[in-house]
Formats: C-alpha cells, structure tokens, sequence
C-alpha cells in the first residue's frame, strides 16, 4: 500500500502531465481525465483514512472541482504561455490542498490554522471564474445553448457553496436554505450575463465577483458576524469590481 505521504508527490506530478497531454493532444482527455480524477479520489481517500470515510466526503470536493474547472479553461485559452501558467498554478493549488489534508489528517502540529478554509474561499472563487469563462467561451465557440451552461453551473455553485460552507464549518442544517438561495441567485445572474456582449472572460470575472460578495455576505450572516460594516465592504468590492471590469473590457 502506497503511504500517504509519497501521494503528495505522485498524484501532483501525474495531474501535470496528464493536463500537459491533454494539451497536446485533445483526444486523450477521454481516457487521462477519469485517470486523473480517480487517482484524485484514491488520494484524498487515503489522505484522510484515519477518520471516517463518510464523514469526511467533504474533502473531495476542493481538489476535483478545482482541477476540473482549470482543465475546462485550457479548451478556451489559445495563448501557450497562459496554458502553461494555469496548468502549474492549478496543479500548485492542488497540491498546496492535499498537503494541507494531510497534515490535518496525520501531522496536526504543522496544520495551520484555517489553511483549508482559506484555500476554499480563494480556490472556490478561482474555479467559479475557470469553469464560468470556459462555458460562455463554448457558447461562443460552439454555441452551447444557455440551458446546457445554467445546469453546469447549478451543479457547481452548488459544490462550491456547500463546500464552502462546510470549510466554515457551518451546519447543514443552517446553510441548506442558504446554499439553495444564493445558487438560484447565481444561477440567475448567470442567464442574464449570458446575453451581452462581452467576451467570455469578462462574463466570467462579472460571475466571479457576484459569486464573491454573494457567498461572503451570506457567510458572515450564518457564521453571526454580519455587520453593517461588512455589508458596505462587498458591496463596495462588487461595484468596484464591476465598474473596471466593464471599463477595460471590449464589447464585442
């Protein structure tokens, strides 16, 4: 039985060079992507054996949505330096995760406080923008119908949230309704961004900071830390955001 500790070196270094070949060569992500993400479940699977299995799906959640998302955006991108600098940023963010996994699981002492929670609040808001981009990009390209994009991505937001919640630790039984709405929410703001005449990067930047402040007031809320103070912050984030998004962008 292969030890947790070398899957931190063996996982990472075959995610790499399976997105390195799916780069290349397109056909082959048939048969390296459920490779790459069964070897992702094996590995966290393995990572947090220590504890029970059931209780602790959770942990799959980061690692598979965020590795996907990045590999949907390389279908986008036809700059090879991007390509190459999102598929090492993204193998880089794995890795930092499932390190971070582990040591919780099997070396508290080098644990850091709240790291998993942090790598959820960034890494979630990076996927959300990686998997957004790549679908409006396909409805551009190969003119996806809007339906098709809104079901993915109600899928997704519904991960990510959940998750986030989960990395907060929020009961379920208080971010539930919460998780539904603010989907819904996402889900609508989606359809709308879908119709104008953006290029798809900057529809998913726009998804991306309505994600941000959406989830980020809605975490302050449940965890009781919600105050006026906060809400002027996101919003102030948002319309920021918004406002230079739509001004360096080129309507198309």
């Amino acid at each position: 039985m292969i030890k947790p500790y070398y899957l931190l070196i063996i996982t990472p270094v075959f995610l790499f060079f399976s997105a390195e070949f799916i780069d290349y060569y397109p056909g082959s992500l048939y048969y390296l992507l459920p490779l790459a993400n069964a070897l992702l479940i094996f590995t966290v699977y393995n990572l947090i054996k220590k504890t029970s299995f059931l209780g602790s799906l959770d942990f799959f959640i980061f690692p598979l949505v965020f590795f996907n998302s990045s590999l949907a955006n390389l279908v986008v991108l036809n700059n090879e330096f991007f390509v190459q600098g999102l598929i090492f940023f993204s193998i880089g963010m794995v890795w930092y995760y499932l390190k971070a996994v582990y040591f919780f699981h099997y070396e508290p002492l080098f644990y850091k406080s709240f790291q998993i929670r942090n790598i959820s609040v960034y890494g979630n808001f990076l996927a959300v923008f990686f998997f957004s981009s790549a679908l409006f990009g396909m409805r551009s390209f190969l003119n996806w119908p809007v339906w098709g994009i809104v079901l993915v991505l109600t899928f997704l937001f519904l991960l990510v949230i959940y998750q986030l919640s989960w990395a907060h630790k929020i009961p379920p039984v208080d971010s539930g309704v919460h998780i539904f709405v603010d989907s819904l929410i996402l889900i609508e703001i989606a359809w709308s961004l879908s119709f104008l005449p953006l290029r798809f990067y900057i529809l998913g930047l726009l998804l991306s900071a309505a994600y941000y402040v959406i989830t980020g007031l809605t975490r302050h809320y449940l965890l009781g830390s919600l105050e006026a103070k906060n809400v002027k912050t996101y919003i102030g984030i948002g319309l920021f955001s918004v406002i230079i998004i739509l001004l360096s962008s080129r309507w198309i």
